[in-house]
């Protein structure tokens, strides 16, 4: 990936080495993208974030390109980020990397089925626990929970914590992490955005560049597994991220994948060297 002319991407900031030149020297490139936040901007209704017909041409493009793989990586279930990811020849993470789609195919690890039944029980403690707090929603992704605050008002949120860790602590197969204004609980197994990502890496040819963007705390586990030689880029303001990189917002990423998918198009072009 050699283009011609060096170009910056739009509105990127350096906090490490030379994304451009990494980039221009790279054999191919696996390019893996959150969706709420990155992809899409966040909503106060999660059933409302959708792919803009901008960002899913952008997907389709760089997606098509030879020497160019797109993985889209969510907390969303598989099922939900499918229908949202309308973009032939993308592969996908949902549930923080519980669940995978390779090539056109499912995938769920035995030691996460196992734990089913107890993200089951915990669904109707949950339930019953918080019945009645203002603004609370709990989302049943079937392989884990997510317990929604944004519209819970500030007074109730310590007290949703608290209930939300009292049932993940009774229960030995649960953990619980915490996102922008979302509680998850998940299975205890060792998967997250990284693992994902690390298994995206190992279907793909080993001396390829690896990108990951991505706006949540869980997206750090891409960003660390990924280091030393690939690319994190952090979509926000946060200065303690893993990323090497960041852009402003949401709103920039859509300049960013342009950049990037000119920048990798030209070494498809005949005679780029």
């Amino acid at each position: 990936m050699t283009p011609t002319e060096p170009s910056s991407p739009p509105g990127v900031v350096s906090e490490g080495s030379d994304l451009v030149k990494k980039i221009d020297t790279a054999d191919g490139l696996l390019a893996g993208l959150d969706f709420d936040g990155t992809l899409a901007p966040i909503r106060a209704d999660p059933e409302t974030p959708a792919l803009s017909p901008q960002l899913a041409e952008l997907l389709k493009r760089l997606a098509s390109q030879q020497h160019v793989r797109v993985v889209v990586i969510s907390g969303r279930a598989l099922a939900d980020l499918t229908t949202r990811i309308p973009v032939p020849g993308v592969d996908l993470a949902g549930n923080h990397g519980l669940e995978l789609r390779l090539d056109g195919e499912r995938r769920v690890p035995e030691r996460v089925e196992q734990r089913l039944p107890d993200v089951r029980e915990a669904l109707e403690s949950l339930r019953a626990d918080l019945d009645g707090v203002p603004g609370i929603r709990i989302e049943d992704k079937q392989l884990s929970l997510t317990v929604h605050v944004r519209e819970t008002p500030p007074n109730h949120v310590d007290g949703v914590r608290e209930t939300v860790s009292s049932v993940v602590a009774d229960s030995s197969g649960l953990t619980l992490s915490e996102g922008k204004q979302v509680f998850e609980v998940k299975p205890a197994v060792p998967l997250d955005k990284g693992t994902a990502m690390q298994r995206f890496e190992r279907e793909t040819p080993t001396e390829w560049l690896s990108l990951y963007l991505g706006d949540d705390t869980t997206d750090e586990d891409a960003f660390r597994a990924i280091q030393p030689e690939g690319i994190g880029v952090h979509v926000g303001e946060r200065s303690d991220s893993a990323a090497d990189y960041r852009i402003p917002g949401q709103s920039d990423v859509p300049g960013f994948l342009s950049w990037l998918t000119t920048r990798t198009s030209i070494s498809e072009e005949p005679g780029a060297s």
